[in-house]
């Protein structure tokens, strides 16, 4: 039944460009981009909140601040996991609920996105995934795009 295949793909962690694009609209999609200075991951400014705003990016997605919410009193390095409160409020502006199905990609490839992955499987989402590839594969492959203020 299309149940069962839909539950059967949400047990694998990773989801092909080709399958999100024919979800779009029934999947949130979030972006989970961070540039990490002097690489190739990286922007000149430095930003990839101004990058994500600007596009391109999958349509209807959101962006998800890694450095923003990270719970910099557990330790001292960066990108640690959030506080409960800072998931909460995160996960409100990317419009998720419990029962949201979720597919998070990056700006690079495959860089970041497995950060909000797990990030999200921690407070106990069971439909999230990483899309194959992240942006570029998305592109690549001529899948729609959105540009201009999200």
């Amino acid at each position: 039944t299309d149940e069962k295949m839909r539950h059967l793909q949400w047990r694998q962690s990773v989801v092909t460009g080709g399958w999100l694009a024919e979800r779009l609209g029934q999947i949130r999609v979030i972006d989970a981009s961070w540039a990490l200075p002097g690489s190739p991951f990286s922007y000149a400014d430095g930003s990839v909140a101004s990058a994500f705003a600007a596009g391109p990016r999958i349509p209807g997605a959101r962006f998800w601040d890694l450095d923003l919410f990270s719970d910099e009193s557990a330790s001292p390095t960066p990108h640690n996991l959030p506080t409960v409160e800072q998931f909460r409020v995160a996960a409100a502006e990317c419009g998720l609920d419990s029962a949201a199905q979720v597919v998070v990609y990056d700006q690079f490839g495959v860089f970041s996105s497995p950060r909000l992955w797990f990030t999200l499987k921690y407070f106990g989402w069971d439909h999230v995934a990483v899309l194959d590839g992240g942006l570029p594969a998305w592109l690549a492959a001529g899948h729609p795009v959105e540009r201009g203020d999200p």
